[in-house]
Parts: structure tokens; C-alpha cells; sequence
């Protein structure tokens, strides 16, 4: 047997990994990145000669940016204030010819008097778990390099060996909920798939809160800004169409007395379509309405400077200027897929997520789990707390001779202003290679031969014949 390779870290994503297990600073929420076991998915391991898993797939950028808090109740009643205004003015004439039209004050009354929009929603969480192989006793006390790798973990327990089955198993099981997690904050629907809680995909659309609606009162001013991008047939196009709603978000902020910053909001999309959307950018197609006739003149240098100088910082990659202020862009190939366009040419179709994680400094996107601790003296011996509260991990015995390990969670994601979100439905861009979208479900067996299916559920859209 040859000796062993020193362990070398794996390039997991585009993202800056930490060093000697501190995390970067770059404005991400610690959601799922500080767990007992792993930080980001940062497992490396070595058999022999040969890296044998270099897959493992860590938290995304996007599960992170989402704040995160412990919750002591599965069961949350939101309350929503959508507007105060004069009782009876509509706006269908001026405010002045309205307070024209009232009748004069007697003298015990004042007036205008007001009215307001106000109601109550319910938004319930769901468990969500993962568990390891079953195991046998053939498997205690036993390590083949073909059947159980040696993993070394690095963040908060940067070095320590994963050295029997039990640590293996339920690393295994953490490492699949992890990826579950990634997936299920972009698709999660409990309505339709178990295990799942209401993803971004859910949530952010006309009707959600509304269909939640309980006790008195309407769900006036509750909806996202929802666009329909089959129409939109170039990356300038798409990127004019991105400019205008950032604009019309942040008026909706700005008018309610608040300016949004870089800190605030972010765009998230597809590599693939970012990548066009940048070459854009750095071609100067920044003008409200797409070019048609406009003579764009750069030099390459100017173009690479340009193009380097927005595909940097924030989250790790980059941001779109709009009028002055950045929108930082995550990257999540999970919302796109790789399409076949009408007369053959490749493509990508994906949303186009516009996400306001805080607003005047108040939370309105985060994700709530509960928190295990919140029971006091729960758990049982034989099950453990993780991530502050967020997992339970335990085993099971079955017929007193094998054992599997799981984690477990109640979570739910939760929007509680709705108008400051949005999303561009079913864009499409042309692509050089048929597969540019080749990360569209990294959980899945045939991560590498990704075929299309977008986020793992359906056939892939044809250009031409989406719905909104």
C-alpha cells in the first residue's frame, strides 16, 4: 500500500472558503454553517492515492444569505399592515378635491377620519428529516477504502477524524439534509412532496399570503412583482426588465420612508443567464430601453475591466449597478435548466428571483426552525442537539441488531412583505453549449450529465412555450 496523500481542501463552489476554519466575512447568515460536523459541506477525504468523493455538496449562497432563527412554536400567525390612508379616498380624484367634498366639521368633530388595511395569515412549518444506511454488524469496527471513505471535517472541528461507523453514518445523514435544504428553499412544496416546507418557488406569488388568510379583513397590497419573461428574447432585454423593478421596489420602499441598500436585496439567477447578463453590463447596455440603433464603441481592455469589475465582491459574484446603488447577484443554478430552442439551438430558462431580505432594519425574508432546546429538558439519552437548536440527531435500533442514524428539523421559510419581492418568470437565453446549466441538481446521481430537468422535477420548457 502506498502512502497517503496530505489531505488537500476541494474547490466546492465559486465561493472564498474559509481559512484555518473561520468563515469569511461577506454578510452571509450562519445558517448551516456551523454545525458539529460540517461547515459549508467542507469534507475532504483520501483513499490511498485517489480522492474518492469530491462531490459533496455545501450549504448554498443562497440558504445562507437568508437570515435564520429559532422559533418555539411550529404554528405562526403574521400580522400584516399594508396601508393607512383617509376613509373613503381612493385615488380616483385628487386629494384635494376629495377633502373639498367632505362636510364641514361640526363642532365636536374632527376628520378626515381613517381607515387602514390590516389582517392576520397563518404560515405552519413542516418536519423535515434524513437518515443514514441502515448498518450492520458487519459494518462495526470495519473501513474498506472502496465502501466507507475517511473523512476529515474542517470549520469548528477543523481535523477530526470521522473514525467509526456511528460518526460516518451520521455525517452521511447531515450531508444529505444539507442538500435537501439547498434544494427545497427553491422548490419545497408540502402540498405535493414530503419532507419539503414552502419554497421561494411557492411563496413568492400572487395569492400566496391571501390564500393563508384567517379571521377578518382583506389581503389588499400583499403580492410580489411578477413579470412574465417569455418575451424577453435578449440578455439586454433581460436586463432592462431587471433595472425597472429594482426601480419600482425600491420607490415602494422609498415611499414608505426607507432606502434600500446593497445589504438589503439581491438578485438571483442561473450561471448561465448571469453570465450573459454581464457581458452586457460590461458592453455599456445599461439604457432603460434595449439598443436598437445605438452604436456601442469599447475596447476589449475596457470591456474585461468592466466586465471583471462586476462580477466581483458581495456574495462572490458580483452585482448589476442600478442607477448608482449595486444589487448584489447570487448565483443558483437550482432555478434554471438547460432547453432546447425552437429550431434546435441550446439554451437556459430560469426565474429570475429580485429577494429583500431586510427592510428599515426589520427581518421580512427568513427562514424560522424550531428549536429543539426550546423543550427544555427534550431530548431523550440517545439523541443529540445541533446547529443551536435547529437539529436532532439520534438512532434507531431495528431488531436489536442494526442501527441507522437521522437528523431532523421543523422549519419553514416565511416573506412577511410581500410588494418588496419579485420575480421574472421563465427567461430564456441562447447558450453556446447545450449543457451550460450543468449544476441543476447537484443532489442528484447524474449531477455531471445533468439533463434538463429543471430543479429535478419536470421536462425542460421549450423557448416559445412557456406559461407566465
Amino acid at each position: 500500500m502506498t502512502k497517503a496523500k496530505q489531505l488537500r481542501p476541494l474547490t466546492l463552489s465559486n465561493r472564498v472558503l474559509e481559512k484555518d476554519g473561520v468563515p469569511p466575512s461577506n454578510g452571509l447568515s450562519p445558517f448551516l454553517t456551523n454545525g458539529l460536523l460540517y461547515r459549508d459541506g467542507g469534507f475532504w477525504s483520501l483513499c490511498v492515492d485517489e480522492v474518492i468523493s469530491d462531490v459533496v455538496q455545501g450549504g448554498s449562497t443562497l440558504m445562507q444569505w437568508i437570515p435564520a432563527r429559532g422559533v418555539d412554536t411550529v404554528q405562526s400567525n403574521v400580522a400584516h399592515l399594508a396601508w393607512v390612508g383617509p376613509d373613503g379616498f381612493t385615488g380616483s380624484q385628487t386629494y384635494m378635491e376629495y377633502l373639498a367634498g367632505l362636510a364641514d366639521p361640526g363642532d365636536c368633530s374632527y376628520g378626515p377620519s381613517d381607515d387602514w388595511n390590516g389582517f392576520e395569515y397563518t404560515h405552519q412549518g413542516y418536519t423535515v428529516s434524513r437518515t443514514s444506511p441502515t448498518l450492520t454488524p458487519m459494518d462495526w469496527g470495519e473501513r474498506y477504502c472502496d465502501r466507507q471513505p475517511v473523512l476529515r471535517v474542517r470549520g469548528d472541528s477543523a481535523g477530526v477524524n470521522l473514525s467509526n461507523d456511528a460518526e460516518w453514518a451520521l455525517a452521511k445523514a447531515g450531508i444529505g439534509l444539507e442538500n435537501h435544504l439547498n434544494w427545497n428553499i427553491i422548490y419545497g412544496d408540502p402540498t405535493i412532496a414530503k419532507y419539503t416546507y414552502d419554497g421561494l418557488d411557492v411563496i413568492i406569488q400572487p395569492g400566496w399570503v391571501a390564500s393563508k388568510l384567517i379571521g377578518p379583513g382583506q389581503a389588499v397590497f400583499s403580492d410580489p412583482l411578477v413579470v412574465n419573461g417569455v418575451g424577453l428574447t435578449t440578455p439586454t432585454a433581460i436586463l432592462t426588465t431587471i433595472k425597472g423593478m429594482v426601480r419600482k421596489i425600491r420607490a415602494r420602499a422609498s415611499q414608505r420612508g426607507y432606502q434600500l441598500t446593497p445589504n438589503d436585496s439581491a438578485i438571483v439567477m442561473p450561471t448561465a443567464i448571469w453570465t450573459y447578463i454581464a457581458d452586457a453590463i460590461a458592453l455599456g447596455l445599461l439604457m432603460a430601453v434595449a439598443p436598437s440603433t445605438i452604436q456601442v464603441n469599447i475596447t476589449p481592455e475596457g470591456f474585461q475591466r468592466e466586465r471583471d469589475r462586476i462580477t466581483q465582491g458581495f456574495y462572490g459574484f458580483g452585482f448589476i449597478p442600478v442607477d448608482g446603488i449595486p444589487v448584489p447577484v447570487i448565483v443558483e443554478d437550482t432555478v434554471g435548466a438547460n432547453v432546447t430552442l425552437v429550431g434546435g439551438a441550446a439554451g437556459v430558462t430560469g426565474d429570475i428571483f429580485l429577494l429583500t431580505r431586510y427592510f428599515k432594519g426589520i427581518t421580512i425574508l427568513e427562514h424560522q426552525y424550531f428549536n429543539w432546546n426550546a423543550l427544555g429538558d427534550y431530548p431523550a439519552v440517545d439523541e443529540v442537539i445541533l446547529q443551536n437548536g435547529m437539529l436532532r440527531t439520534g438512532w434507531v435500533t431495528e431488531a436489536n441488531k442494526c442501527f441507522y442514524y437521522y437528523t431532523e428539523m421543523n422549519g419553514r421559510l416565511l416573506s412577511t412583505f410581500q410588494p418588496l419581492q419579485g420575480r421574472i418568470n421563465n427567461v430564456t437565453v441562447a447558450t453556446i453549449l447545450e449543457n451550460e446549466n450543468e449544476a441543476g441538481n447537484p443532489g442528484s446521481q447524474d449531477w455531471y450529465a445533468f439533463d434538463g430537468q429543471r430543479g429535478g422535477q419536470g421536462v425542460a420548457l421549450v423557448a416559445g412555450a412557456q406559461d407566465a
